[in-house]
């Protein structure tokens, strides 16, 4: 991956809300590049990062070829789940004027209404979502309108709003999150809220997302209820709250005020002290150990509650120094300690912060925050980033094996130098030349004067020779006896002889001149390899010489990136810490007014206790 990108996402980790994109869009989706399938392999496996790589590579690569734009839309969408909306709107933008397809434009649309949506600019992404033409693939289609219906519930446009619900699918979770919605916006018309939230009352699945919802809603139901003064139905509604959900510990407390405004404390503490023996320290628990001395005080016990008062404020006592030292812990980093240790920041699905909650001190006074999803952003960004650390690392330790590398070619191209020098000898094929330009102008002047005596071979040349031999002796002793009859000989042996070279001359000087054009032909190419060798002897050097440079200026680029990277995390381990203490400083505010609650109930009974034993 280009180190760009780490720095785009390196500052954008830690910034706003992600946009979480439908996973359930998986089983729509065919795959054509293989570069894509990757990419969308990595992000189903929650490497969001990984995948935008696999993206950036298939794109340098030119492997994108027959889904480019889908692969842009993949890529679109993770950035703005990094906080990179100004390169999304780029991304989506970009496919617009490409005037792709009316299928990816509906999504692009889409996509561009959501950023606007969550930047809370309502009208702007309902006048995106109308530009969409036709149907969406069907858990985009069903995120529409639920999106929709938030926008006209924020309008107070809840008929509108319920014609966006119907439009939902049956089974959709956003359906169910639609209703829920409703119903809360609704809770002002008592009749058309029930009907709503009545409906999540009994969802006919095992899936926990929406087995909680359903929790929600009945708990809903019965504070409604509750505050309506109908105790019986906020009773009934309580009770459908599942003992073994979320939400258990607000439906005790709440059934418990339920039989407690029935004027019967008895029942109340049966629900209130059922909730203390969890010995939980969360909200609803602390205030069911002070509900308790109220029970025995609505029961006319005010000896008993006075006491249980005192004791409910020491241990407010305690646990409050107990959360001071939490705080402490925290600083010192135990939460992202146990966070890592429990393999809780790796982004895995399977790493459900409420199904394996860290071992820290501090995890049973932050299920709420643990449970909120803003904080699970927070430590998937945080993940993130030790990912990006993790590959800075690697490729740094890569590096010092890329500079081996370079410095055994270096060697091996140094004791190959002599050979290529050797190879590429111009000064050698230079003399060649020569040479052959001479044997060219002999070849010239045979042709020019027809000299076929010039093709004799060795042994007519010998043969010429010794009838020369034998004409110098006929002619020095010519004048002592007749030599007429060798002269006849000589004659014609030399004129047979020479006949034969004037008959073959052609075919001779053919082979000679087809030889010539070969050696021509050679040497055109021999000059040609000895300049591509001393081309690619330059061209190898120069190519070490950038090597070593590109690696050099790797090295102190991953270094000042790494070094960024390690102030991110630093600053993101602090504000995940904030958040933390922020979520703990809540809590001590919230248990401290119970504490001077409790101080007030109990010196107020103590008050009435002397009150009437003074009285007698």
């Amino acid at each position: 991956m280009k180190l760009a990108v780490f720095q785009k996402i390196l500052f954008a980790v830690a910034a706003i809300p992600a946009v979480l994109m439908a996973a359930s869009e998986r089983h729509e989706i065919s795959i054509k590049d293989l570069s894509y399938g990757v990419a969308l392999y990595e992000f189903f496996q929650n490497n969001p990062l990984v995948a935008i790589q696999e993206i950036d590579v298939g794109n340098y690569r030119k492997t994108l070829t027959n889904q480019p734009d889908d692969a842009e839309l993949l890529k679109g969408g993770l950035y703005v789940n990094y906080g990179l909306v100004e390169d999304a709107e780029r991304i989506f933008n970009g496919l617009l004027d490409k005037k792709t397809d009316k299928s990816t434009q509906n999504r692009v649309w889409f996509h561009l209404a959501k950023i606007q949506y969550d930047n809370s600019n309502y009208r702007q992404a309902a006048e995106l979502f109308s530009r969409i033409e036709g149907i969406l693939p069907t858990q985009l289609e069903d995120q529409k309108f639920y999106l929709l219906a938030n926008i006209q519930i924020f309008n107070q446009q809840y008929g509108e709003a319920a014609k966006s619900s119907s439009q939902i699918s049956t089974n959709s979770t956003w359906k169910a999150y639609t209703e829920y919605n409703l119903g809360i916006a609704l809770k002002q018309n008592w009749d058309e809220s029930k009907r709503w939230l009545s409906r999540l009352s009994k969802p006919l699945t095992y899936d926990e997302e929406l087995l909680t919802l359903a929790d929600t809603s009945q708990l809903a139901l019965g504070l409604f209820s509750l505050k309506k003064g109908s105790l019986d139905d906020a009773i009934a509604y309580i009770s459908r709250v599942r003992s073994s959900g979320p939400l258990s510990n607000k439906a005790l407390l709440a059934a418990g005020w339920a039989w407690s405004k029935k004027q019967n404390p008895k029942q109340a503490i049966t629900y209130w002290q059922t909730l203390a023996d969890k010995n939980q320290p969360d909200g609803s628990s602390m205030e069911a150990l002070l509900a308790i001395p109220y029970a025995y005080e609505q029961q006319g016990d005010r000896e008993l509650a006075a006491l249980m008062y005192s004791k409910t404020a020491a241990q407010f006592d305690q646990t409050l120094l107990r959360m001071d030292e939490i705080i402490n812990d925290i600083n010192q980093g135990e939460l992202l300690a146990a966070l890592r240790i429990s393999n809780l920041v790796d982004g895995g699905p399977d790493n459900n912060l409420l199904q394996n909650l860290p071992r820290s001190s501090a995890t049973p006074y932050l299920h709420q925050i643990l449970a909120h999803k803003s904080f699970q952003v927070e430590l998937k960004r945080y993940h993130e980033l030790l990912k990006i650390k993790e590959s800075l690392q690697h490729w740094l330790n890569d590096l010092p094996a890329l500079e081996l590398m370079l410095k055994e070619r270096r060697i091996a191209f140094k004791s190959k130098r002599p050979l290529i020098e050797q190879s590429s000898g111009f000064e050698q094929l230079e003399n060649i030349q020569r040479r052959r330009d001479t044997l060219a102008a002999e070849v010239n002047r045979i042709e020019l004067l027809n000299d076929f005596m010039s093709l004799a071979d060795e042994d007519e040349s010998d043969y010429f020779e010794q009838l020369d031999e034998v004409k110098a002796i006929i002619d020095k002793y010519q004048g002592q006896q007749d030599f007429s009859e060798e002269n006849d000989q000589y004659r014609l042996l030399h004129g047979l002889l020479q006949y034969k070279l004037e008959t073959e001359f052609p075919a001779r000087f053919w082979r000679i001149k087809n030889e010539l054009l070969s050696l021509d032909r050679a040497l055109q190419q021999a000059m040609h390899s000895a300049r591509s060798l001393k081309q690619a002897s330059t061209q190898n050097e120069q190519d070490l010489d950038r090597f070593e440079q590109r690696i050099n200026g790797q090295l102190e680029q991953t270094q000042q990136l790494r070094q960024k990277v390690e102030g991110v995390i630093l600053k993101q381990e602090q504000y995940i810490n904030q958040l933390a203490i922020q979520a703990m400083n809540k809590r001590k505010h919230h248990l401290s007014q119970l504490r001077l609650n409790a101080r007030y109930a109990q010196v107020r009974l103590y008050d009435q206790l002397l009150l009437s034993q003074e009285s007698k």
